[in-house]
C-alpha cells in the first residue's frame, strides 16, 4: 500500500472515473481535504483501485474503483489482504446499489449496516439556481431581501489574495466552537484546499460587502452530472447571504449541470433541518459491510435496559408510558431471545406460548430491529431459530404485522380477517344506550356471550380485562360501556388520530352496534372500525387480515384465534 498524496491525482482518477459511484466519498477532492484524519493509502491490483483508510485507530476499506464486474475478486483481495495484515474486514459508505449487488453475491456471508445520518442529500441544480416554486418562497423572499439591503455587493472567484480573509472569517465564525475537534478538522481540511486550488478541480467563490468577505465557497464535479459543494461557509447574521453564495456560485460555474449534492447531515439535528429546508430531491445511503458475526441467545437480565430502548425506538405508537406497561406487565411472562453484535442487542422477538383447549400456541407479541441494522434479515433469522427451538417447534405461530411479506418465507399465511370500516356520514337517530363505567366481570360475560357465536377465539378471564383496562391508559385509548336496562350490551375500546379509531367492539347485536357508532356523532371526526366479519351492519367495509399463522390452514378444521391486544 502507498500513502495517498495529491500528486496521485493522474494515477487513480482514471479508477474513480471507471467506477462512476454516486456518492460523494467517492470524489478525490473530498479524499484529500480529509485526507489528515483517515491517512488513505492505495494499490492498484489487476486494474482494481483498492483504498485502506484509517480512523481512530481502525482501519477499513473503500469500495473499490474497478468495472462492476471486478467486485467480488476485488473483495475477496480484501479479504485475504486483511487477514494477512490482522484487520477487520470492513467496507464503509457503500452505496445501496453496491451493496445491494454484494448482497446478491454473498448473501449473509455479511452484515449491511446502514449508516444513519451519513446519506448524501441530493437536489435539483435549477431549482437552488432559479428560486422558483412554491417550495422555494422562503429562500426566494431570503434573497430578494438581500439584494435589495446589499446590492453593491461583490461575486468573485477566490485568489491567493482572499485567503487572509478567510481565514479571518473562518476564525471569527468559529469563536463559540474553538473546542470543537470537527470545526478544527474541518479548518484544516479547508486550508489544505485553498493551498491546492491549482492542482485541484474544484471551482470557488466569495462575496464581499463593502470590501468585506462575508461568504465563500468551493464545489467540484462529481459523476452523474453532480455538482458536489465541499465548503459553504457565511456570515449568518446577513439574512440572504447563505442563499446568495449557493445560488450565484452554481449559476457561474455550473448552470449545465443537473444535480448538486450537499453532503450529509451527521446525525446533527440542525444540520438535517437546515438540508431538508432545501428539498431534496433524492438521498444516496451508505452501508457498512463487515462479516456476519451477529450471536442469538436467550435474554439475559443485563439485557433489560436495551430491549426497552429497542422497543420504544422502533413503534410509533410506543412511548415511555406503553412502553413502561409492556415491561411491567408482559416481559416477565414471555420468552425473549435476541441477537446481538459486540454485547450490544440489535433484533430481540417476544413469544408466548399460551395453553389453550386447542393446545399450545405460540404467540408472537412482538419483533424489533435497530434502524442501522434492518435489511440485514436479522428478525429472519431470529424468528427462524426460535420456530425450530424444541419448546416451540411442534406448535402452531401466530403473529400480527403490516409486512406480511417479510414473514411468507417462514410460512407464514394469512389466517383471521376482520372488517375495516370508514364511517363519513350519520343518520337522525339518536343512540338511546346509557354510558358508564363497566366491572371486568360485566365485560368478561359479555365477551363470552358473544363469542359464542364464534368458534376458535381464544377465551379471556378477569386478569385479562384487568389487564386490557391498565393497557388502554397507556396507549391513551380511552373504553366506552353501553348499558341498555341496566345491563352492559356493548363495550368499545378507541383513539383519536386524525380519525376516530376503534380497535374493538364486541356488542349483542347489529342495532346496539349501530347506536354506540352513533354516540360518535358529535365528535365530527371519520371513524375507522375493526370489527367480526360477520357482524351484521350496513356499512361499507373492506375486508382485512389481522392475523397470520405458520399453521396447516388446509388441514385445520378450527383454528385457535389469539386476541391482538395484549
Amino acid at each position: 500500500m502507498k500513502i495517498l498524496t495529491i500528486n496521485d491525482f493522474d494515477t487513480v482518477q482514471p479508477y474513480i472515473e471507471k467506477a462512476n459511484y454516486k456518492g460523494y466519498n467517492s470524489n478525490f477532492v473530498t479524499l484529500m481535504m480529509w485526507n489528515h484524519e483517515y491517512h488513505i493509502q492505495y494499490d492498484i491490483v489487476d486494474d482494481i483501485l483498492m483504498m485502506l483508510l484509517e480512523f481512530d485507530n481502525h482501519q477499513f476499506f473503500s469500495m473499490p474503483f474497478c468495472i462492476k464486474d471486478k467486485i467480488p475478486q476485488a473483495i475477496e483481495w480484501m479479504k485475504v489482504y486483511a487477514h494477512d495484515h490482522h484487520i477487520e474486514f470492513r467496507i464503509e459508505c457503500v452505496t445501496k446499489d453496491i451493496r445491494d449487488y454484494i448482497q446478491s453475491l454473498y448473501k449473509d456471508d455479511f452484515s449491511y449496516v446502514q449508516h444513519l445520518g451519513y446519506s448524501d442529500y441530493i437536489y435539483d441544480l435549477s431549482t437552488l439556481v432559479s428560486l422558483k416554486g412554491k417550495k422555494m418562497q422562503k429562500r426566494r423572499n431570503h434573497y430578494n431581501y438581500f439584494l435589495k439591503q446589499y446590492n453593491n455587493f461583490v461575486f468573485k472567484e477566490i485568489e491567493v489574495d482572499d485567503f487572509y480573509n478567510i481565514y479571518q472569517c473562518l476564525e471569527q465564525w468559529s469563536t463559540l466552537h474553538q473546542d470543537d475537534e470537527m470545526v478544527n478538522s474541518e479548518f484544516i481540511g479547508i486550508s489544505y484546499l485553498l493551498n491546492n486550488l491549482e492542482k485541484l478541480p474544484v471551482k470557488t467563490g466569495c462575496i464581499y460587502l463593502d470590501g468585506k468577505l462575508e461568504a465563500f465557497t468551493i464545489g467540484s464535479l462529481l459523476p452523474h452530472s453532480t455538482v458536489q459543494i465541499h465548503v459553504e461557509k457565511a456570515n449568518k447574521d446577513i439574512r440572504g447571504l447563505y442563499v446568495a453564495i449557493n445560488k450565484l456560485f452554481l449559476e457561474y460555474h455550473y448552470s449545465d449541470y443537473l444535480y448538486v449534492n450537499r453532503e450529509e447531515d451527521m446525525g446533527i439535528e440542525s444540520l438535517r433541518k437546515a438540508k431538508q429546508s432545501l428539498h431534496p430531491i433524492d438521498m444516496i445511503d451508505k452501508y457498512r459491510i463487515f462479516y456476519n458475526q451477529y450471536i442469538i441467545e436467550e435474554n439475559e437480565d443485563a439485557y433489560k435496559d436495551q430491549l426497552i430502548e429497542l422497543w420504544k425506538n422502533n413503534f410509533d405508537d410506543e412511548d415511555d408510558e406503553s412502553t413502561e406497561y409492556f415491561f411491567s406487565y408482559h416481559y416477565p411472562i414471555n420468552d425473549c431471545f435476541v441477537m446481538t453484535y459486540h454485547q450490544q442487542v440489535i433484533s430481540c422477538v417476544f413469544v408466548h406460548q399460551y395453553n389453550t383447549e386447542a393446545g399450545l400456541v405460540n404467540y408472537v407479541v412482538g419483533v424489533a430491529t435497530k434502524i442501522e441494522h434492518q435489511h440485514n434479515h436479522c428478525m429472519k433469522h431470529l424468528l427462524q431459530h426460535v420456530m425450530q427451538l424444541e419448546k416451540f417447534k411442534d406448535y402452531p405461530f401466530y403473529l400480527m404485522t403490516d409486512k406480511p411479506f417479510v414473514y411468507e418465507s417462514l410460512g407464514f399465511q394469512e389466517l383471521y380477517y376482520k372488517n375495516k370500516l370508514l364511517i363519513n356520514t350519520f343518520d337522525d337517530s339518536v343512540c338511546t344506550l346509557d354510558n358508564h363505567k363497566a366491572s371486568c366481570y360485566e365485560m368478561l360475560d359479555l365477551y363470552n356471550q358473544v363469542m359464542t357465536n364464534f368458534s376458535g377465539y381464544r377465551i379471556r378471564d378477569i386478569d385479562y380485562y384487568e389487564l386490557f383496562l391498565i393497557r388502554a391508559v397507556a396507549y391513551k385509548q380511552v373504553v366506552l360501556c353501553y348499558y341498555q336496562d341496566d345491563k352492559l350490551v356493548g363495550y368499545l375500546l378507541y383513539s383519536i388520530q386524525n380519525e376516530i379509531v376503534i380497535d374493538e367492539i364486541i356488542c349483542l347485536n347489529s342495532n346496539i352496534f349501530k347506536q354506540m357508532i352513533q354516540s360518535f356523532k358529535g365528535f365530527n371526526k371519520s371513524i375507522i372500525v375493526y370489527c367480526d366479519i360477520t357482524n351484521d351492519v350496513n356499512f361499507n367495509y373492506k375486508r382485512v387480515c389481522v392475523m397470520y399463522s405458520n399453521l396447516n390452514i388446509l388441514n385445520s378444521k378450527n383454528p385457535l384465534f389469539i386476541s391482538e391486544i395484549m
